[in-house]
C-alpha cells in the first residue's frame, strides 16, 4: 500500500480564497481547520478563484483545490468523492461562483509512524520540519485520506484507494507525492 502527500498544482490552477473578514463575520474569527472538527460553528462562507502563482499565466478552474492545506471540492467532485470521504471528515460549505463547493475537513488522524525510519526538528517543543516520515502502514486506519500530529498536522496524506479515486474522474489539479517530506 502506498501512502501519498498531497500538494497543489499552484502553477496550473486556480486557488481559493476566502478573507478573513468574511470568516469574522460569519465564524467569529479567522479559523483553518487541522483536523479538530469545526461543523458545529462553521456557517457557509463566500470565496472565491484566484490566481496565486503569475497573474499572467492561464490557470485552470480546478475539481479539487486546496485553501490552507484542506481539499476544496467542486460540486462534481464532492459527487463523485463524498461517499468515500465523508465517515472520516467532515464536508464543510463554500460558495464561489453561485455554487456550493465544500472545504473537506479530515477529522483522522493518524501516528502510526515508523520511528525508526522518521525524524523531526523541533523547537521549544513544536515541529519545525519533519526530516523523514515513514508510516506503519500495517497499522493505519481505514481513513483514505488523513493527517498527523508527526508534522504539527500541517499535511494531508493519502492512500492509493483515493489516489485512484481522484484519478478515475480526471482531476489532474493534484499531486501526489511519494516523498513524504516534500515540501513541493
Amino acid at each position: 500500500m502506498a501512502i501519498y502527500k498531497l500538494r497543489y498544482r499552484f502553477k496550473s490552477y486556480l486557488s481559493i480564497n476566502v478573507s478573513n473578514q468574511e470568516m469574522r463575520d460569519k465564524l467569529g474569527k479567522p479559523l483553518y481547520p487541522r483536523g479538530e472538527s469545526v461543523a458545529d460553528i462553521w456557517k457557509p462562507l463566500q470565496a472565491s478563484l484566484i490566481n496565486t502563482f503569475d497573474e499572467t499565466s492561464q490557470s485552470k478552474k480546478p475539481d479539487i483545490a486546496d485553501w490552507e492545506t484542506n481539499m476544496v471540492l467542486s460540486p462534481n467532485a464532492y459527487e463523485a468523492l463524498s461517499t468515500m470521504l465523508s465517515p472520516y471528515g467532515e464536508f464543510l460549505p463554500l460558495k464561489i461562483e453561485g455554487e456550493t463547493w465544500h472545504l473537506y475537513n479530515t477529522t483522522s488522524i493518524y501516528d502510526d509512524i515508523d520511528l525508526n525510519a522518521s525524524s523531526q526538528q523541533l523547537m521549544d517543543g513544536m515541529v519545525m520540519a519533519v526530516v523523514a516520515l515513514q508510516f506503519d502502514e500495517e497499522k493505519l486506519g481505514p481513513a483514505p485520506v488523513f493527517r498527523s500530529n508527526f508534522d504539527g498536522r500541517m499535511a494531508v496524506y493519502c492512500k492509493e484507494a483515493f489516489k485512484l479515486a481522484v484519478q478515475a474522474q480526471d482531476s489532474e489539479a493534484l499531486l501526489f507525492r511519494e516523498n513524504l517530506t516534500s515540501p513541493m
